[in-house]
């Protein structure tokens, strides 16, 4: 679970800055791509050396699906408000630090579970936060204004 979230993690915090065309995008890629996204169209492809990332559109929210050069199917990214999140996570949230608003929320799947990683920003400090999708949240940095 841990080398699947700190690849998607990396991957998706370093970027990438060229899409690739679909002919320049590993055929094993292309293949698993579309046994767990069939149903897509108009994706837009980046690959460097280790990944390759598809950017899609599904039910007018972006994703982010990472694979594994040689074809894995490594998970999935979106952006998510927070009315969007489980009642369980909200309620967390909303428990520990009031009715400070985070932003920044991401939803990390992958066969191992989902996450999702949120930043809340208080008068003198930010902090950003993971949560399991029961709730249970995790201070992941702190960092003062």
């Amino acid at each position: 679970m841990k080398k699947i979230l700190m690849a998607l993690s990396i991957m998706l915090t370093i970027g990438t800055s060229a899409f690739a065309n679909e002919e320049e995008v590993n055929p094993a890629v292309l293949s698993s791509f579309q046994r767990e996204f069939a149903f897509v169209k108009d994706v837009k492809w980046t690959v460097d050396q280790k990944f390759s990332i598809a950017y899609f559109y599904l039910a007018d929210i972006r994703i982010q699906a990472v694979f594994s050069n040689d074809g894995e199917f490594l998970g999935t990214e979106r952006n998510l408000l927070f009315n969007q999140l489980p009642l369980a996570v909200i309620n967390s949230i909303n428990n520990r630090f009031g009715s400070v608003g985070p932003y920044d929320i991401i939803e990390r799947s992958s066969e191992s579970g989902t996450v999702y990683k949120m930043t809340i920003e208080f008068a003198n400090k930010i902090i950003q936060v993971q949560a399991g999708t029961s709730g249970d949240l995790s201070i992941i940095k702190k960092t003062r204004k």
